[in-house]
């Protein structure tokens, strides 16, 4: 019961799905959480309100499942800020990686 999955479908094809990793908070375990493994969307369905949709949809499925907080990053070069403020998500950590 970790990993959590939504799609989106056209004509009975997939064109988006949200996967999320489904737990107790490292650091406060009464906390259940959802953290974003991967957010997609067709790049030629990303228009209109395909994305908030399915958003919107995962955050209700996870409600249902007791999760009380979501995490969610994006890529740099896909930048979700607008969408992900818009649904009341906040900034609260800026993430860095290095290829050792």
């Amino acid at each position: 019961n970790i990993l959590h999955t939504v799609t989106v479908r056209e004509d009975g094809k997939v064109i988006g799905y949200h996967m999320s990793l489904v737990h107790p908070h490292l650091h406060y375990k009464s906390s259940l959480t959802a953290i974003t493994d991967i957010f997609f969307i067709k790049k030629e369905k990303r228009k209109g309100f395909v994305g908030i949709k399915l958003l919107k949809f995962m955050e209700e499925s996870l409600k249902a499942k007791g999760v009380q907080k979501i995490y969610m990053g994006h890529k740099l070069h896909i930048n979700l800020t607008p969408i992900l403020e818009r649904l009341g998500y906040k900034q609260i950590e800026k993430l860095f990686t290095k290829v050792i």
